[in-house]
């Protein structure tokens, strides 16, 4: 689990200061439909439309700008980040999370369990865009907000964790990335709704991919691997987030030399699709 010097440190090595530093708020005209624009991203990602999804996004943040809707452009601008992230588009990526940093001070929410949430997602995005490093010091960040308002079995913290373990094994350090991938699995033990249940499969995975990387052959990496499928294989609800999963896993797969699973994985989420285009 976390060391105390991960969230107890008074002052972290990335300086956040330049986003806790309150600016003044423009003029509150009016609010953007929150609701509306998640519900249109939501069928857009179901159809795998990536370049819609960053079109929708843009324009709900101009317009909350135009109304100085902070709060309604702090939840697009996060959403942004996931799909820039996905897309990879790490320049514009880049510039929206420093918009997100920003706009967790406007609004007041640098030091609350949602705000916490935005920075992990905003370091998940960091270190896809090829900066573990300062990643890193963001998901330490979210960690001491996380640590002063949840109990340490939230769900939450396996995402944090699980992106953390990433975050290390970029940087080359195994031992702090297989300590991170198994106190995901340990806070995902305790829960069996379908998105928690696929994330652990994810996060085996993402076990089995450090070890073949390490070039241990004591079966460790053949067991995480054989153990991620088999949740897959098992009796989830197969909506959205399984077509997502099953598509991120296929190309995990593949790379061990699964090529089986990861056909399958594959038709599953082309089926998801399909049938939604």
């Amino acid at each position: 689990m976390l060391k105390d010097d991960d969230y107890k440190e008074p002052r972290c090595a990335f300086d956040f200061d330049f986003y806790k530093d309150k600016k003044e708020r423009p003029e509150l005209k009016g609010r953007i439909k929150v609701s509306e624009m998640l519900s249109r991203v939501d069928r857009l990602y179901a159809r795998e439309d990536f370049e819609r999804v960053e079109k929708a996004l843009d324009e709900y943040i101009n317009e909350a700008r135009a109304l100085g809707d902070c709060e309604g452009e702090l939840s697009a601008v996060n959403e942004l980040v996931g799909c820039l992230r996905m897309s990879g588009k790490a320049e514009k990526g880049e510039k929206t999370v420093e918009r997100c940093f920003e706009l967790l001070a406007l609004t007041g929410q640098d030091d609350t369990t949602s705000g916490g949430t935005v920075l992990l997602n905003a370091a998940t995005a960091l270190c896809a865009f090829g900066k573990p490093e300062k990643a890193l010091e963001t998901y330490k960040e979210a960690c001491r907000i996380y640590s002063r308002h949840l109990p340490p079995s939230d769900e939450r913290f396996a995402g944090l964790y699980n992106n953390m373990a990433s975050a290390y094994e970029s940087t080359g350090d195994f031992t702090e990335a297989e300590k991170y991938y198994k106190a995901a699995i340990k806070v995902l033990d305790s829960y069996n709704t379908a998105n928690c249940v696929l994330d652990k499969a994810v996060t085996y995975l993402n076990l089995a991919m450090l070890y073949n990387a390490e070039g241990f052959d004591d079966g460790r990496m053949e067991k995480s691997a054989e153990e991620a499928m088999k949740i897959l294989d098992s009796d989830i609800e197969r909506e959205f987030y399984y077509a997502h999963t099953a598509r991120k896993c296929a190309g995990g797969f593949s790379y061990l030399g699964y090529f089986l699973f990861a056909s399958e994985l594959n038709e599953r989420a082309d089926k998801y699709y399909n049938e939604r285009s």
